[in-house]
This record gives structure tokens, sequence and C-alpha cells, in this order.
């Protein structure tokens, strides 16, 4: 390890969490060794501090600006400051007048790329190596020492293209895994000092760019023995994922960098060698052209380029906005400076995925035999606040396939009694894990079957006025909730069971609706945090639910779909205040239906209609509070009647809830 590596250890250096910018190289590093020598005659890097606040004076608008300045034999670096925030569009950065920068040495050879490492003071830069071979490596530099690295010196080239967002590795180029030397991305690990090719593919893989996030790269890859275009590439940061495909219409040349998690820069022409600056969705394989002209370097939606959104426009060399494309900033340099970069401020903060928080079933715990169940993940930066990042790039994995099976998509299923682990990988960048552990087979429990006998209201607690009232009709007891058209009334159960593991409740219902206001049915499972606030509730002279009565942890079912005869065909299935629109046919609220509300063991609301499913909800209730099951409604003019209701803790298994559409 040399005194430079050693230095930034000792010092807790690498993956700290003050991010910095890594710089792109504006000369392409495909070019033949002796092209990048010629150009090593007389350039100096020149590092330009200016604060892009074209539109306003956020945080994430502030970039630097690098160049390169003849300076007899010598490479040095140099700092130039500037506001862009006080420009106007069209206004000129001046890039003639720069000063030198300390702690960077002078350097006696050209260099390809200077890229800041994020979090830290390590700079890596590519030096082309005077010789037979003409090698390009990779040196680091900090604090004035010029360090070439051990795993890093191999024959032929290496070349540093992206650092990790992290800055704890950093993606190369190189082709010590191909005898052709056509090059291949590699990342080398500088906790371990080790190396791990990328891809080992035919083609020649250049151009690497590390997404935001740190779950993907991207790359070019060109196959010369063939006469195919070039491809785009993308691969999660393990390797285990990798994607390629031809950008339609055109050639890519150049990945510059990424908008977000998904969204790419890049360069590319047309058959006529005509060249432009190309939006490109990833996922989507989508892109379209913002610029044409050349292009050199992407920091967040900023470009420096001799471009136009038009071919009318002004080819001047300047910085746009990909977003923006008719802002511009003429750049004003002289025959000593070479080509222009951008880089991020060493203060700013990379909002990448640092961990990944794994949601499971309630009390992590899930029954053989029950609906599967769709895990959640969510990216965390170091801030603590959420990152979006590409679902393309998240692997699930169970340790024991026998116990709990898992899918792309993260839906488990429970195959038989015991505990397992399941592991989300964001791309191999950061990873989750939850340990499921999974009961004996689910069997529904009847916790209550009320026929509405005299004693009634031992288990049930009448609320509203008028008051329900029980009639005898068709050789049966039936509820009549009574409600009119100031209030509604109804009943809910004294006792509250759990839904840990699911709950149902089913009843007959014989509707006449016929008009379209004040004649309506709820049945709910709603939670009550609170015993006292329930029992010190006026349940007679007012409808409202007390205070303590969760809303938002409800599950119900409401007929019709509302007020107005535009819903009278429809029923709503309203979970956790999300509610879902049900269409039902036309003699639905005039007969006589079974109908049946069900908790799933995952917190989603199901209904079924007549032994069959009308709706699963794809929100979720927390399941921590037991639920007392409310039915509730207004019969202005009509009997809305409600006959024998059976509660049962679990999920019956005579419906298939995976049937719902």
């Amino acid at each position: 390890m040399g005194p430079c590596l050693a230095a930034a250890r000792r010092a807790g250096r690498f993956g700290a969490s003050r991010p910095a910018g890594a710089i792109a190289s504006a000369v392409n590093p495909d070019q033949p060794s002796n092209y990048r020598r010629a150009l090593a005659a007389g350039l100096v890097l020149m590092i330009a501090a200016v604060g892009l606040q074209a539109r306003g004076t956020r945080d994430e608008d502030l970039v630097e600006v690098l160049t390169f300045r003849t300076t007899g034999d010598s490479v040095r670096i140099v700092t130039l400051a500037a506001r862009m925030n006080q420009l106007r569009n069209g206004d000129t950065i001046d890039l003639r007048d720069a000063r030198l920068t300390g702690g960077l040495p002078p350097l006696a050879r050209y260099r390809s790329v200077l890229l800041r490492q994020p979090g830290g003071d390590l700079w890596a830069t590519n030096e082309t190596l005077e010789g037979a071979r003409s090698d390009q490596d990779i040196t680091f530099l900090r604090n004035g020492i010029e360090d070439r690295v051990e795993a890093l010196k191999a024959a032929g080239d290496d070349a540093s293209q992206d650092w990790a967002p992290d800055g704890s590795r950093l993606l190369i180029y190189t082709d010590r895994y191909d005898n052709a030397s056509q090059g291949d991305q590699a990342i080398y690990d500088l906790g371990t000092g080790r190396i791990r090719p990328l891809t080992t593919g035919p083609g020649r893989e250049t151009s690497g760019r590390w997404s935001p996030d740190g779950t993907r790269i991207a790359w070019i890859s060109r196959d010369q023995t063939s006469e195919q275009n070039s491809r785009l590439c993308w691969s999660t940061t393990d390797g285990r994922r990798q994607n390629c495909f031809p950008v339609a219409d055109f050639e890519p040349v150049n990945v510059l960098g990424w908008l977000n998690e998904s969204e790419l820069i890049i360069t590319a022409e047309t058959q006529d060698a005509t060249q432009y600056v190309i939006k490109m969705d990833l996922d989507r394989r989508i892109g379209h052209a913002v610029f044409q002209g050349r292009a050199t370097s992407l920091v967040g939606p900023w470009v420096v380029c001799q471009c136009a959104p038009r071919a009318t426009g002004s080819f001047d060399l300047s910085i746009r906005n990909v977003n923006e494309p008719e802002l511009r900033f003429p750049i004003r340099t002289d025959n000593t400076l070479g080509s222009v970069l951008l880089s991020l401020p060493a203060h700013r903060r990379r909002h990448f995925v640092d961990s990944l928080i794994v949601t499971g079933p309630a009390g992590d715990s899930i029954p053989v035999g029950t609906p599967p169940f769709r895990l959640t993940a969510k990216a965390i930066d170091r801030a603590g606040a959420q990152v979006a990042f590409s679902p393309a790039v998240l692997l699930w994995t169970s340790s024991d396939s026998q116990v709990v099976s898992v899918d792309g998509t993260g839906s488990i299923t429970a195959v038989n009694p015991g505990t397992a682990t399941i592991l989300a990988s964001a791309g191999g960048w950061r990873e989750g894990r939850i340990h499921v552990r999974v009961t004996g087979e689910s069997r529904a429990i009847e916790r209550l079957s009320e026929d509405w006998d005299s004693s009634w209201t031992s288990r049930w607690q009448p609320l509203g006025v008028p008051r329900p009232l029980i009639l005898f009709a068709n050789g049966r007891r039936l509820f009549w909730h009574r409600g009119d058209s100031s209030n509604a009334s109804g009943a809910h159960s004294r006792q509250a069971w759990s839904a840990m593991h699911g709950l149902a409740l089913e009843t007959d219902v014989w509707l006449d609706i016929r008009a379209p206001h004040w004649q309506n049915l709820g049945i709910s499972f709603m939670p009550i945090s609170d015993s006292s606030a329930m029992s010190a509730w006026d349940h007679f002279s007012s409808y409202w639910l007390p205070s303590d009565a969760d809303e938002a942890r409800s599950c119900n079912i409401g007929i019709p779909g509302g007020e107005g005869r535009r819903f009278s065909n429809q029923v709503v299935l309203i979970s956790g205040g999300v509610t879902r629109r049900i269409p039902v046919d036309s003699t639905f609220r005039r007969r006589r239906s079974t109908v049946r509300l069900q908790i799933l063991s995952d917190g989603r609301c199901a209904v079924a209609i007549d032994g069959r499913v009308a709706a699963v909800s794809q929100s979720r209730i927390p399941l921590d509070l037991p639920m007392h099951a409310w039915i509730v409604g207004m019969s202005h003019r009509t009997r809305i009647l409600v006959g024998r209701v059976r509660i049962w803790s679990g999920v019956p298994d005579d419906i298939d809830w995976n049937l719902a559409k």
C-alpha cells in the first residue's frame, strides 16, 4: 500500500459522509496512447469553482467547472471562483483568470481524468506511462503526494472512470482480463485493495459511470469484430444482473452520467456521423435528443458542450441544462486552455442508498395456507431520508424456500412451519433482511354466531337514533339499523378480536335501496385503542365516533358506493382510508345477498359477494390493535335488514382470495 492510500485509510476518509464531486474526463480515454501523448503538449488543469444557480440558490444546482491550460512542461492545478446565480441567461463564464490550487503537486505528464473521492480528499488520475507499450495506469493524489497502487500496476491499460457515491470503490476500465485488449469494466475496492471484474465479455466495455443511488453502473459496449452498432449496457453493482441493448436511430458513443436512478445522458451519433446529446430512460429503453453537437462532461442536469437545442442554434462552447435546453452560459477561454469539465462541489451531500429497510407481515409471522404477502423494501440515505431507486435492481432470496418462498416482486408464501431469512439486495450495493416465522396452518376459528335473540345487547352495543330494532321475518330474526335522514344508527360488538392472522365477518343482507340518499349500510372492522373512551361515548344522542376510533386502521364495506344515483350500482371497499369502488349488477340493491368482509393476515382488506371475490385492497392496515365489528347505516323510508352474523379469527378456506382482479 502506498503512503497516499495508507494515510487516507488511517484518517478514516474512505466512505466518509461528506461527499465531493467526481470529475468526468473530457478527453476520450479510448483514444490510442500516442493520441493522448499528443494532447499532453502543455495542458494544465484548472478548477473553476462555479455555483450554477441560474434558477435559484438550491444546493443541488451548485457545480464546479474545470479546464486545462498550457504552462511549460508540467501540469498544474488552478482554480477560478464564480457565482452563476448572479448571471442572467446568456451571460458569459470567463475561465481565463485562474489561480494555483494548493494540496495537489505539479504533474509531469498529462492526466486524462481527475476524479475527487466523494467524502474524502483523495484524487484518482490516469497517467500515460512512457515506454514501448505506452500503458495507461491509475495513480492517486493526496496532500501533495503521488501514489501508484500495487494492485493497479499491470501490463496494459488501467483507467479510472468514476467513484462509487460513498467513495469506497473506484470503477475502472482495464484490459488485464482480455488477451485481445478489448477491455472490461472492473471495480477496485479501497478497503481490501482487490479488483473485481464487472464484465468479461468479448466486447470493448468503456465509458463506465456509477448511478447516484449506488445500485447500478452503465457503460458502452463495442464489439470491434462485428459490424453491429455499439450498445448501451447496465449492470447491478454486484454484476448479477446485466442488460445491453441498442439505442434506436443512434450509435451510443459515451456515457456522460446519470440524471437520477433511471435516466442517463449519453452522447451518440447517427449514420452520417452527426453527434447528439441523448436523454435515455434506461428501464424503458426510450431516448430522445436534447442537443445536437458534442458534449464532454455532466453533473446533475448541467452539461458542457458545443451544441444547441436545434441545428440552427448557437454551437459555441457553453454550459447548458438538459432539462431546460434554452438555458445557456457561454464559456470564454483562450488558446492556452483545453477541454472544460464539471464536478460536484466538495460540500455537496449525496443521496445514495445507505441502508435498505424491509417490512414484513405483522409480527413478522405468517401462517401456512394464507395468501402470499408482499414485502416492501425502503431505501434510506445517510441523513435518514428516503431514496428512490429502480425496482429493476432489487433481488429477493430466501434462506430456506421450503419454509418461505419468495418471488421476484418480494411476495412471500408460507410453505412449512419454521423460520427463514428473506434477503433484499439493491444490486449488491446495500442489503436488507427480515426473519419470517411460519406458524402452523391457519384454521379459521368461529368467534361469534349472532342470531339476534333477546340477549343480543349483551354482545352488541346499540348506537345512534332512532335505536335499532330486531324484526322477525321469513322465519328468522333480522337486525334493522333504522337510521333516518338525519342520523345513522346501528351497533358495534362489545368484544374485540385480534386480526393478526386474519379476521372475517359474513352476513346475509336484505337490501331495499330505492332512493339515492339516506338508504345505506356499512359493515366494518375498526379498533378502539381506549376502552374508557368507548365507555364514555354517548352512543344514542350522536352517531359520531369517539376520538379513539381509528378509521385509518379500519376495513369497511359500504352499500351502495355513495350518495347519489351514480353510485347506485356500486359498493365501496375502504381500507385504511383508501377507497375502491366495485361495480355490482342493478338487482343487487333490491335483493338478498351474502356479504363477506375479510382482513387478510398481511393487512389487506377484501370483500366477497355471494361467495365470489369482489375486491382485495392494495393498501394495508396495521393489525396491532384488536378489532370491533360495526354495523351502521340509514333506512329512511325503507328497511335494510341484516341476518345472522358470523365472525371468525383467521381466513376461512372456502374463498380463494388469490382470484381477486
